[in-house]
């Protein structure tokens, strides 16, 4: 769908790129967020005024989901044929994806709060190790994918987001069937959190290469 819409406006200056690049703005915040607050749990290593730099960030991607809902609304009443309209909500629809994963990193400094130093039990800690990567490199492929409008990458993107949530759903489990230990529920906890954070930015990678119809349903790529 996005491959249809750079090939429609390319050349021109559209107020859907003006969009486009609000909603490329929160993404590229909501990384930083995540970086930011997942090296601070994993390590027990707090920035100096992490929480204030958390919202404030956070407050930045709020406003500009609606400046995006603005301009949509705006576009909207003055759109002309199937292009712009289908364009529109599918930027309206993959903004509140990057909204919330904002909000999941402020839902992981919680924890982190609580749980400042959390301790490295194998395989939890291992497994949450590699979350983080993987989804710090799918922020960057997202973005990637996103500015290309390069529907193989953003194939490869969601699949990589099942492998995630195959780690997330193993570590729940095996914590579920563990005997109670120290940790575990900080541990279930951020194993929930990545795992909603995975699913948010394959809905926003969906949007690359399906119609607006099926973005969010990802899984069905698979049948």
């Amino acid at each position: 769908m996005f491959k249809q819409m750079i090939e429609l406006w390319q050349g021109k200056e559209t107020p859907i790129d003006e969009i486009a690049n609000d909603f490329k703005e929160m993404l590229q915040i909501g990384q930083v967020m995540y970086d930011q607050v997942t090296t601070a749990v994993l390590t027990g290593e707090r920035a100096s005024d992490l929480k204030k730099e958390l919202y404030k960030k956070d407050a930045i991607i709020n406003l500009q989901e609606q400046t995006i809902r603005r301009k949509i609304v705006s576009q909207l009443l003055a759109a002309e044929g199937e292009g712009p309209i289908s364009s529109c909500l599918i930027l309206m629809s993959i903004s509140k994806d990057a909204e919330r994963l904002g909000d999941y990193a402020k839902n992981i400094l919680e924890v982190f709060e609580v749980t400042p130093q959390l301790s490295k039990q194998e395989p939890y800690y291992q497994r949450l190790e590699i979350l983080k990567k993987m989804i710090s490199d799918l922020y960057q492929g997202v973005l990637e994918a996103y500015e290309s409008s390069d529907p193989e990458k953003a194939r490869k993107l969601v699949e990589m987001s099942f492998e995630g949530k195959r780690i997330c759903d193993e570590n729940l489990k095996d914590l579920l069937i563990a005997e109670p230990g120290k940790d575990h529920v900080a541990y279930a906890v951020l194993s929930r959190f990545f795992k909603r954070s995975l699913a948010h930015l394959a809905n926003i990678a969906t949007s690359i290469f399906m119609p607006v119809t099926k973005i969010d349903f990802f899984d069905e790529i698979r049948d």
